[in-house]
């Protein structure tokens, strides 16, 4: 395996490179990625997905109820649902910046025959396009790698794009099946996730796949059934307990995890996050079903008059003249351990500077599938699988004693927990235990389950100064496509975030 250093060091690389409308300015003199091979462009790819996947989505985190912000920094945009046209910006090129990086990564390996990787690269594509979608609906796709002098590409259609991405992932589990292993070198160490394991590479397919299906399920006259079909056809299923689709390039104490130095400790072992604070929405949710998990998605006051307890805002709170909810009157987020933990304390959200970064979680893909079963589009057991993804999400945590706590929490009579008799209602069970076990963890889903269900309804913001008594539905698009490809971002016509909704919203 390549030496952290050296990976981390890959995408300034590849985002150094021409990628179409994404980059301005050609410097002569800076590094591209003509000499680098598969074998090095794979493992700095899959790093930037991972990192990009743990640290982004805070805000999403905030709209959705389970973090919020210290009365000690005062009034913010974020708790109006300010969303201007630098609000998608970030999302927007990193996500293109990471695409362009499996694109050179899978024409270098279609140029020599490299079929392990380029299946990797078709599939991990579809990850990011997935993501754009989901934020801004229409993009650009079929000509978005297209260097021939298209530096303004056309949008697609979002629901085209989700119909592609279904193909495109197909194609890279058929690729990665049949490729001789052979002939793609180092893919072992390479693949910092599934480590050349075709099978493990298949079932992460699926699940995405699955996730693409999912997504589309309230849509009038949408069937699955093709689809499903021919995942069944292939074999390989979906990622099961104990299977969260992890990356690990080497983090260390002083190259650590990206979510660990984001909202862990910092290398002196301080708190390096007193912006985001607990959410009483969530974490009043969990105290009233006993929900052991708490103590492991925040922490307890450390200090002063509320030390030990486990304390929320009200999210949008300005007004605090008594100062009870700032920074060191509230509960971190994070996870369990007060001080920099030993292996034995590695538990909770950021368990330790040498942690993995996870891409999907085995959680997820259990109550994916569990869902999936629930609406009569698979033969699994819907309550096992749904079953089974709580006691995942209690073991990803590390919570003592987690088959017997998670059992127990199933045992109890609250709907949002208990297995009901109609789909209907099984169909809102699901969604409530994803909505638990994704905080901290899957922002991003949670929103795309409250957009596409409505299910979980969290907590609007107090601030009168408020734009919208709802959680918004999309991402405008960012400022550059005005600047640099406007004829085809304004073809798409006033975007509103407030009212319009991605094509698989009803």
């Amino acid at each position: 395996m390549k030496k952290l250093i050296l990976l981390l060091a890959f995408p300034a690389i590849l985002m150094s490179c021409g990628k179409s409308y994404f980059d301005i300015n050609k410097n002569p003199n800076t590094p591209t990625v003509t000499g680098v091979t598969p074998n090095l462009v794979l493992p700095a790819a899959l790093e930037r997905t991972a990192s990009s996947n743990v640290t982004n989505g805070s805000t999403l985190g905030a709209w959705m109820g389970y973090w919020s912000i210290g009365t000690n920094f005062g009034a913010v945009g974020e708790h109006r649902y300010t969303m201007g046209t630098d609000f998608g910006n970030g999302f927007w090129t990193n996500n293109y910046d990471i695409i362009f990086d499996y694109h050179s990564l899978q024409q270098k390996a279609a140029a020599s025959g490299q079929d392990f990787y380029v299946g990797i690269a078709k599939i991990m594509k579809s990850v990011h396009y997935q993501m754009l979608v989901d934020l801004f609906n229409n993009i650009p796709y079929s000509k978005a790698m297209d260097f021939n002098g298209n530096i303004t590409p056309a949008y697609d259609k979002g629901a085209e794009v989700y119909k592609d991405l279904l193909k495109q992932i197909t194609e890279g589990i058929n690729l990665i099946k049949n490729a001789e292993v052979t002939a793609n070198p180092e893919i072992a160490s390479a693949d910092i996730m599934f480590h050349g394991n075709k099978s493990r590479w298949a079932q992460f397919g699926n699940t995405l796949k699955l996730r693409l299906l999912i997504h589309q399920s309230e849509v009038s006259g949408f069937s699955a059934a093709a689809e499903i079909a021919a995942i069944n056809a292939e074999g390989s299923g979906f990622l099961g307990a104990g299977q969260t689709a992890n990356v690990n390039p080497g983090y260390t104490t002083d190259k650590p995890n990206p979510f660990w130095s984001t909202y862990g400790f910092t290398t002196t072992g301080s708190y390096p996050n007193t912006y985001r604070r607990a959410n009483n929405f969530a974490l009043g949710l969990m105290t009233t079903l006993n929900d052991e998990r708490l103590r492991y998605f925040y922490r307890a006051v450390r200090s002063g008059t509320y030390a030990g307890q486990y304390r929320g805002i009200d999210y949008g709170t300005n007004n605090d003249p008594g100062q009870i909810y700032y920074e060191t009157n509230t509960s971190d987020i994070g996870g369990a351990p007060n001080a920099s933990p030993t292996a034995a304390q590695s538990i909770g959200l950021a368990k330790a500077p040498t942690m993995d970064c996870w891409v999907i979680t085995a959680s997820e893909s259990l109550f994916l599938q569990a869902e999936a079963a629930a609406r009569g589009w698979t033969t699994g057991n819907a309550r096992s699988l749904y079953e089974e993804g709580v006691r995942e999400s209690f073991r990803w945590l590390g919570v003592t004693d987690a088959v017997n706590a998670a059992n127990g929490y199933l045992a109890g009579a609250n709907v949002r927990v208990a297995w009901p008799a109609a789909t209907a209602d099984q169909i809102k069970v699901i969604i409530w235990q994803k909505y638990f076990a994704f905080n901290g963890n899957n922002h991003f889903e949670t929103w795309n389950d409250y957009k596409r269900t409505g299910v979980v309804q969290p907590a609007i913001s107090v601030d009168p100064g408020k734009l919208t008594d709802h959680v918004p539905y999309r991402y405008p698009y960012p400022n550059s496509e005005y600047s640099y490809n406007a004829k085809h971002v304004q073809a798409e016509g006033t975007i509103d975030p407030y009212s319009q909704k991605v094509f698989w919203d009803n």
